[in-house]
């Protein structure tokens, strides 16, 4: 078998090279993340998957700030049944998902699955391929791949029985069916997914999320309190919205002289933010933010005073946002969000003793970080 795998790859080379329909004079550029998770490291690699199709299609692949469309994979141990598994999917530059494949495998070595893998990029890169442009010797080869590979096989021939044809790669971002659509099987479906209702779903238009943050340089001590937020997309991967924090109360101590008195502050802030979606590797997502931040702190004045200087202060600050989102499932995510404020101003928080003098109580940080970890939903 292992022999017959070598063969069969080599002949998807070939193939590759020997198919060269209209289409492909209008070939786009895609970027390749290929991950292999623990415990697959023998399995093919990235660069080795793109030298075999750049070998035969050219220069394909680019940096993923240059590219049209998005070929991400992944491959992994199976822990269900002993073998291999991979995911492939294909998306846009907005990051909808056009199309996405599950293959799996029971053999022993996970290089099993390279001619299917290099089948699957050969569909994203050319989708007008049918089961009449193999040759037959790869059809034989592929036959005795197993499951996974007669399933693809088995599309193919479908396509060439119905007529179908799928979308040239000039226009693939407007085709849900890009990549063939599985055919469900006892030991390769997978009841979740449907490649072509992801690729018709429509973008999310609003991102809803909250959680609890931990703060410093805000109150007198280290700070904490929940944060809300609220964005909405306002054009491809621009977003603006609110976010809200609330500081929970902490308490600075004064002068011994007052028997050990203390006063409590407290915080709010709002803030205006403008986003854009950054960089994305399969479920993790990197996205930016700047906007101005509107403050206000308060102090309850302590009981053993009789005239306190400040009770209110507000205060205005440009903030920068970083956030990471991990979207293991279709519309929730998790988030964790670092944020920077910088006031405008400092204002000190002073108070004036039994004897009318005053001392400087507190002072907030030239910046203000802030880590924030919860949990989000699209709309």
């Amino acid at each position: 078998m292992g022999s017959l795998r070598a063969v069969s790859w080599l002949l998807v080379s070939g193939w590759l090279a020997g198919v060269t329909p209209q289409a492909h004079a209008r070939a786009r550029t895609f970027s390749l993340h290929w991950v292999r998770e623990p415990g697959a490291e023998a399995c093919i690699t990235g660069i080795e998957l793109a030298r075999v199709v750049e070998r035969d299609w050219g220069k394909l692949f680019v940096a993923p700030s240059e590219a049209e469309l998005a070929i991400e994979g992944r491959v992994q141990r199976d822990t269900q049944t002993p073998g291999w598994s991979a995911r492939i999917s294909l998306s846009d530059r907005e990051g909808r998902v056009l199309g996405a494949r599950e293959l799996t495998t029971r053999a022993a070595e996970c290089r099993a699955l390279n001619v299917q893998l290099g089948l699957v990029v050969a569909l994203l890169v050319d989708p007008e391929i049918t089961q009449t442009a193999l040759p037959s010797e790869l059809i034989e080869a592929l036959r005795g791949e197993g499951d996974a590979a007669a399933e693809l096989l088995d599309e193919l021939a479908a396509a060439r029985q119905t007529g179908a044809r799928t979308a040239e790669p000039s226009s693939l971002a407007s085709a849900p069916d890009a990549l063939p659509t599985p055919t469900p099987t006892p030991t390769t479906a997978r009841p979740h997914e449907a490649p072509a209702a992801a690729a018709t779903a429509p973008p999310d238009f609003i991102h809803v999320r909250a959680g609890y943050a931990a703060g410093l340089g805000l109150l007198p001590n280290p700070c904490s309190g929940p944060w809300l937020e609220a964005l909405l997309r306002a054009s491809g991967a621009l977003w603006v919205g609110l976010r809200s924090v609330l500081w929970l109360p902490n308490d600075v101590p004064l002068m011994a002289a007052h028997g050990g008195a203390e006063v409590q502050f407290a915080m709010s802030n709002t803030s205006a933010l403008a986003c854009l979606d950054g960089w994305r590797a399969g479920s993790i997502r990197w996205d930016a933010c700047a906007g101005v931040s509107l403050g206000v702190r308060w102090s309850n004045g302590g009981a053993a005073l009789e005239r306190p200087t400040d009770l209110v202060r507000w205060t205005l600050a440009p903030t920068l946002t970083t956030q990471l989102r991990y979207e293991p499932w279709s519309h929730v995510f998790a988030v964790a969000t670092v944020a920077l404020d910088v006031p405008i101003r400092r204002q000190t928080f002073v108070y004036s003793d039994a004897r009318g003098e005053e001392h400087d109580l507190f002072t907030p940080g030239i910046v203000a970080p802030w880590l924030g970890l919860g949990a989000g939903a699209a709309f």
